[in-house]
């Protein structure tokens, strides 16, 4: 993991949250106004250049539903914590996909993307098409369940279809599926607690604060909103957040969201907005997504097994304490 980036941000007083006036000029610690002030700093140009590609890329048939904050955001997560093995479920299009592999390739530590999906589309759009001959090497797509990737009794799989070595395990997981009880219960149940027995864990799961729709395969997946009010997560986010909320399913931590729907939020996803431009240089309509700047950036942010990770700094920390005294 990165050393910790700078917290707290202030912000215009015209910024409200759902048309009422900010509280205060100055925000608590934010880890998604955190991210935004380090990484679009540092970042800044290589973004601009994704952004070129992805606008080539994102064009019919191809799909790029996700938002362009929240990608911009997954890169420079990705490149700040700098993983060797991503697993994305169900890529899509491969929207997502070229954005991750392209802070891989930025990282430069031969690291490797898996990606699972039942369909092949994304397979097509950058295999099929060859766009990306310098980024192939660094991924992999299977065409398989999700459901295989951990056994009943929570047992990650090692199998890998056609190859002779085994499926090596994720230091990251992208998480981007139908958004239902099914995936819910497989990220819960199974395959989130099997990867936190792994290591520390960064995750990242999609459309969970995203006021369009409230479960996909329900009524066209749309909400009432007099119902389920535009702050409620999804039904998959909410089964996710309360199996995270509780220390004895989940050793997690450093959960955010930019969603400006959820409670509270809309003054850090205006700072993150104004962030973006003042030290990335990307004006508003600097935009790769079709939602022309109201999409709902609904992507949470998390990791898994963080008191192992809070073990391995203390040791760490100590044995600088210990070298420093014999010096």
């Amino acid at each position: 993991m990165s050393a910790p980036m700078e917290s707290a941000i202030a912000i215009p007083s015209g910024a409200a949250h759902n048309g009422r006036q900010a509280a205060t000029s100055m925000l608590a610690p934010h880890l998604g106004v955190q991210l935004a002030r380090a990484g679009y700093s540092k970042y800044g140009a290589e973004l601009k250049a994704l952004h070129r590609t992805m606008n080539a890329y994102c064009v019919k048939p191809v799909k790029c539903f996700s938002c362009t904050l929240e990608m911009e955001l997954s890169y420079m997560r990705l490149r700040e914590l700098k993983p060797r093995v991503v697993w994305e479920i169900s890529p899509a299009d491969g929207f997502s996909t070229v954005v991750i592999l392209h802070a891989l390739a930025a990282n430069s530590n031969n690291a490797t993307l898996h990606s699972f999906d039942l369909l092949s589309a994304s397979y097509k759009f950058l295999v099929g098409r060859d766009r990306f001959p310098l980024l192939m090497p660094m991924w992999n797509f299977h065409k398989r369940n999700a459901q295989t990737l951990v056994s009943p009794d929570g047992i990650l799989s090692s199998k890998w279809e056609g190859k002779s070595r085994p499926l090596p395990p994720p230091d990251y997981l992208y998480l981007d599926s139908k958004h239902n009880v099914e995936m819910a219960t497989l990220y819960t149940s199974r395959l989130l607690p099997a990867v936190m027995r792994l290591g520390h864990i960064p995750v990242s799961l999609h459309d969970v604060y995203n006021p369009l729709f409230w479960t996909d395969g329900s009524f066209n997946g749309k909400r009432d909103l007099r119902v389920l009010p535009e702050w409620l997560p999804n039904l998959e986010g909410a089964m996710v957040l309360d199996w995270l909320s509780y220390g004895f399913q989940s050793d997690s931590c450093n959960l955010f969201t930019i969603a400006p729907s959820k409670v509270g939020n809309a003054p850090h996803h205006a700072a993150v907005l104004e962030i973006r431009e003042a030290r990335g240089g990307l004006k508003p309509t600097n935009l790769f997504d079709p939602h022309h700047g109201k999409c709902p950036e609904p992507t949470i942010y998390f990791e898994l097994n963080c008191s192992a990770s809070s073990s391995r700094e203390h040791r760490r920390q100590h044995h600088r304490g210990n070298r420093a005294k014999l010096e």
